[in-house]
């Protein structure tokens, strides 16, 4: 049974990620790395606990990683085509993480602001939100597409910050993934930590 452990105070703002926080697509990402990964060539699968070491990367900043840590040289295009393709073609399997969700709602109804940091692509973030049912409450969308650094960098949520016009002290960030909960202390945000469903 997932349960989101609730902050106690109020922020300004509340900032969440996408994949594995409002939408619960992680095991889909899974098996679509692991499918470009077998495309690719390479000697290993990811499992759960692997996979979320690298959790908010972008997906060439991944690729670069795991060629270091096994000494490969991936081409960053086959194993990203393949993946997409993946993706893409099992979409109808995502749905939204309803207690989060529920979350996000009561802030908004509160009166804070709102946006999504997300290591993802934007047409991607933006589709999974849509398909979940919730882009219309997120006016502010971060994406790797709009910075130069992915998590554990703090720049998405900056920018989520600076976008919503509040200072970051004043937000939340709302993560599944160390790397995200790290790039969120390093921006100089609280961030509350929700537990994986891989």
């Amino acid at each position: 049974m997932f349960e989101f452990p609730r902050p106690e105070r109020l922020y300004k703002a509340y900032i969440f990620d996408c994949d594995g926080t409002l939408a619960h697509s992680m095991p889909l990402h899974l098996d679509a790395w692991n499918y470009g990964l077998k495309t690719a060539g390479a000697p290993f699968q990811l499992k759960g606990e692997n996979f979320l070491q690298v959790a908010g990367m972008s997906m060439s900043q991944t690729i670069v990683h795991w060629n270091e840590e096994h000494q490969l040289a991936m081409k960053p295009e086959t194993v990203i085509e393949a993946k997409m393709d993946y993706f893409h073609n099992n979409l109808d399997d995502i749905v939204g993480l309803e207690p989060v969700i529920e979350f996000a709602r009561e802030c908004l109804a509160k009166g804070a602001a709102l946006s999504v940091a997300s290591g993802g692509s934007r047409p991607d973030v933006i589709d999974t939100l849509r398909r979940i049912g919730v882009l219309e409450l997120f006016p502010v969308v971060v994406t790797a597409d709009d910075v130069a650094r992915a998590k554990p960098h703090p720049d998405l949520f900056l920018k989520a910050a600076e976008e919503m016009g509040i200072e970051p002290a004043d937000c939340l960030v709302i993560e599944d993934s160390p790397l995200g909960v790290e790039g969120a202390k390093r921006a100089g945000m609280d961030a509350v930590l929700i537990p994986s469903l891989i």
